[in-house]
C-alpha cells in the first residue's frame, strides 16, 4: 500500500457523499444537455465525416465506414456516460464509514442510471430530430453494470484483495485474506 493508495484514501474520505451527490446531479444534467437535439446524429455524422476524410485522406472512406465509426462511438459515448453516473450513484450512496463494499449503494447505483437512461430515452422521443430507442436503454444498462464492476475492481485492487474500501489492519472484513 504504497502513496498512492494513501493519497486515495485520504481524499475519499475528505470527499463527503454531498460533494458526491452534486457530481452525479451535475453529470445528469450534463448527459440531459447531450440528449437534446444539439447533439443529434446529423451533427455527429458531419464530425465523423470529416475525421474520416483528415485521418484517411479526402474520399478515401466510404461512407458506409464513416456511418460505423459514428454508430460506434455514440454507442461508446453511451457506455462512458452511464458508466460514470453509476460511480458517481455509487459514491453518492455508499457509506465511506463501513469500511467495505456496499452491495446495496452498487445495485441501487445501477437501478438508478437504469431509470435515468430510460427517462432520457422517453424524454428523446419528444425531442425534434431524435428518437427513443430500447436499444440504448439496454447499452446505458450495460454501461452502468461495467461501470460499478470497474469501481469493485479498483477498490478491490486498491485495498489488497480485501474487499475493503478504507482498510485499516485493526479492522476486520467480509474477505478472507492469503496468509493471516
Amino acid at each position: 500500500m504504497g502513496p498512492l493508495f494513501l493519497r486515495t484514501n485520504r481524499a475519499m474520505r475528505r470527499f463527503s457523499q454531498l460533494h458526491w451527490r452534486i457530481l452525479a446531479i451535475g453529470w445528469a444534467c450534463v448527459m440531459w444537455i447531450f440528449s437534446t437535439g444539439t447533439f443529434r446524429s446529423e451533427r455527429s455524422q458531419r464530425l465523423a465525416d470529416r475525421s474520416a476524410a483528415y485521418l484517411l485522406g479526402e474520399g478515401t472512406a466510404s461512407p458506409a465506414a464513416t456511418e460505423l465509426a459514428n454508430d460506434i462511438v455514440r454507442k461508446a459515448s453511451h457506455v462512458f456516460e452511464y458508466a460514470v453516473l453509476a460511480c458517481l450513484l455509487y459514491l453518492a450512496l455508499e457509506r465511506l464509514q463501513s469500511r467495505l463494499w456496499d452491495r446495496r449503494a452498487a445495485i441501487s447505483a445501477i437501478l438508478l442510471a437504469i431509470a435515468y437512461g430510460a427517462i432520457d430515452e422517453f424524454h428523446q422521443y419528444f425531442v425534434p430530430k431524435r428518437g427513443a430507442s430500447i436499444i440504448d436503454v439496454g447499452i446505458d444498462s450495460m454501461g452502468a453494470t461495467l461501470g460499478i464492476w470497474l469501481l469493485h475492481r479498483f477498490f478491490h485492487r486498491l485495498n489488497g484483495q480485501t474487499g475493503s474500501v478504507l482498510p485499516n489492519r485493526d479492522t476486520p472484513t467480509r474477505y478472507k485474506t492469503s496468509g493471516a
